[in-house]
């Protein structure tokens, strides 16, 4: 998708959301952050991981990356998306699924 799309289709999202005063929910992934482990001179990463961005207020997006085969999920949100007691309770609730 060319650039210019893709921020025309941002812009329609974005002024949906705020009409709206609601978002989409986004789910990305980063997928592995590295085949290997990532060395900074002698040091080592022991843990990495990326964060969802915060495009514009509301938004709501989750993401997930590896690393050293850990999951990582992340969420990058903006009030008036939600509440921080639901994003908290999302997350709780997918570590249950991801554990069973």
């Amino acid at each position: 998708m060319p650039l210019s799309t893709a921020r025309a289709v941002m812009a329609k999202q974005h002024e949906m959301a705020c009409q709206q005063k609601m978002t989409l929910p986004l789910m990305t992934n980063f997928g592995v952050i590295s085949e290997h482990d990532i060395q900074f001179g002698a040091c080592y990463a022991v843990k990495s991981f990326m964060t969802s961005p915060i495009m514009y207020a509301p938004f709501f997006c989750m993401g997930a990356s590896s690393y050293r085969n850990i999951l990582s999920l992340c969420v990058g949100y903006h009030a008036p998306a939600v509440s921080e007691h639901e994003v908290s309770r999302l997350l709780d609730d997918m570590m249950m699924e991801l554990t069973k």
